[in-house]
């Protein structure tokens, strides 16, 4: 297996990222991933429409539509569910929660494992620690400012 990625690869996902640090770092952590093998995160970016302007949407919210179509892909209604309870506090906090925080504030649904599985399925947008005390970041204020929007 030659270079991986290709040097093709290399220059769309540069062209993709237009200068944003931020979707550089989110494609790596996307790409990363210890659940999938990364060849096929990579196709999954690449494959994205070139043109930034694509549906109205802005390169970055079509990173952040694909990496959220991933952690959906097959979960059942349930899982969707509690993981939107879960998102939703952390991005509507003032102040990062720890996930045991998080599990006293959601009550029934707040499971604390359970939790750190919702979060964790987001790791190319949130700083979900391994310890239950360290607060769950989200690394840039473009993704809420992306799932907050009403379209």
């Amino acid at each position: 297996m030659g270079d991986w990625p290709s040097a093709d690869d290399i220059d769309i996902l540069c062209k993709k990222a237009a200068g944003f640090f931020i979707y550089a770092s989110t494609v790596v952590k996307f790409v990363a991933s210890q659940h999938y093998p990364p060849d096929e995160r990579l196709v999954l970016i690449t494959s994205l429409p070139q043109d930034t302007s694509y549906e109205g949407k802005s390169g970055i919210d079509l990173l952040y539509t694909q990496v959220l179509e991933q952690a959906f892909h097959d979960v059942d209604q349930d899982f969707y569910l509690h993981f939107r309870s879960v998102v939703g506090a952390v991005l509507l906090v003032s102040h990062p929660l720890s996930i045991n925080t998080l599990s006293n504030l959601l009550g029934d649904c707040g499971v604390p494992s359970k939790i750190y599985s919702a979060l964790h399925t987001l790791h190319s947008l949130l700083l979900v620690p391994d310890s239950m005390e360290d607060p769950v970041r989200i690394f840039h204020k473009s993704f809420p400012d992306f799932l907050l929007h009403p379209e």
